[in-house]
């Protein structure tokens, strides 16, 4: 059992942050917070066995999401690992894991991975404690059309009513826990138009049925402005980029309740000045569409990618830093359906969190600079 002091909280909730805060936890979980002195029915019975954590008066937020990252692909350092072998791969993925856990960044979520299984196993091997890094959330490899996006670098292509239907039943066999459609061609797949449709929407609702009746999500990339709507209509739980989203589109959205994952911060990986759809995304925000942060890159080619896209939504959008913050906590918890114990810091939850020098409410630059990591209450960084 462990109980901090001498901390601001920002629990993810409030506009203001609770200062002079204590957090009480235990086997991961936070079991009680409040502010002032520890009380003596906590310490007096406990003095034995309860670890005294000062925070000496800095911040605390709860640990950041990447709701769309590939931590096993792209160009690293020299290596395609788009085409490079699992060994190569795995040497990058291990180094993203930590730098993501450096960076504060405390659950992602990876959409499309090469190979059928290898997410799937690190994600059994964090869980076994074998390696570090942050929870997993994985849609192992996407799902395209013939010659669609991402078809050359492991997706598994699929074509047809039944031929979707059987491959969503395969992957949800071999343990994802979500489904990531290519809904519109994409950027990296030679011969693709990216406004271009791929999967027809039918083949989409397919798609989608089969991974409702099992409990699983669907997520679709999806630049192309009759793709998001292809998408939206056949109830997909999150448009990725959403790069040509019209006003019919924002419409449909929020008539659905589908969320929006820009993934701004992929284009400082390829020196872009500012993204190209900021106008598409602020009509977005402005019509209540929830959004959830993802970098669409990894922290090893773009340092803090989760604290730049948060930066990028606050500027852009003119998200309140609290509403900024929450994309990567509150918000990101909610679309991944993890929020009953992720995401914010309260009493139930598990003790995921970062600490900071200054309020991030006020300096929305902060989360650039953990000083501490946790992840279930053991220190990390």
């Amino acid at each position: 059992m462990k109980c901090f002091k001498d901390f601001s909280l920002i629990s993810g909730c409030d506009e203001t942050a609770l200062t002079d805060a204590w957090m009480l936890t235990d086997q991961g979980r936070i079991l009680e917070i409040g502010t002032g002195e520890i009380p003596e029915r906590i310490t007096q019975p406990l003095s034995a066995s309860i670890e005294i954590i000062s925070l000496d008066g800095k911040y605390i937020m709860p640990g950041m999401f990447d709701c769309h990252t590939h931590i096993g692909m792209y160009m690293q350092e020299g290596f395609n690992l788009m085409e490079g072998d699992d060994t190569e791969r795995t040497v990058f993925i291990l180094k993203n894991l930590q730098a993501y856990l450096n960076d504060g960044v405390t659950f992602i979520r990876d959409l499309g991975a090469i190979g059928n299984t290898q997410t799937l196993t690190l994600k059994k091997l964090l869980a076994a404690g074998v390696i570090e890094g942050p929870h997993i959330y994985t849609a192992g490899p996407m799902l395209c059309v013939t010659g669609g996006h991402g078809h050359y670098f492991g997706s598994r292509v699929c074509d047809g009513v039944v031929e979707v239907k059987k491959a969503t039943r395969q992957l949800v066999q071999d343990g994802v826990d979500l489904i990531k459609v290519a809904a519109s061609g994409g950027g990296f797949t030679k011969g693709n138009d990216v406004r271009a449709s791929q999967f027809d929407q039918e083949e989409i609702e397919a798609i989608v049925h089969e991974a409702n009746k099992r409990q699983k999500k669907v997520a679709a990339h999806a630049h192309g402005t009759e793709a998001i709507k292809n998408a939206v209509r056949a109830g997909v739980a999150s448009i990725e980029h959403g790069t040509f989203l019209d006003d019919e589109g924002v419409s449909l959205m929020s008539e659905h309740n589908t969320w929006l994952v820009p993934t701004f911060t992929i284009g400082k990986a390829f020196n872009q000045p500012v993204p190209p759809h900021i106008k598409e995304v602020k009509k977005a925000y402005d019509a209540g569409i929830r959004i959830a942060a993802g970098t669409d890159i990894t922290p090893t080619i773009v340092p803090h990618n989760v604290a730049w896209e948060i930066q990028e939504l606050a500027k852009y959008t003119g998200m309140s830093n609290l509403e900024a913050i929450q994309t990567a906590t509150r918000n990101a918890a909610q679309l991944l359906g993890v929020d009953t114990d992720y995401g914010t810091l309260e009493a139930g939850k598990y003790a995921d969190f970062i600490v900071l020098n200054e309020n991030p409410l006020e300096d929305l630059s902060a989360p650039w600079r953990p000083q501490q990591v946790y992840l279930g209450g053991v220190r990390k960084k």
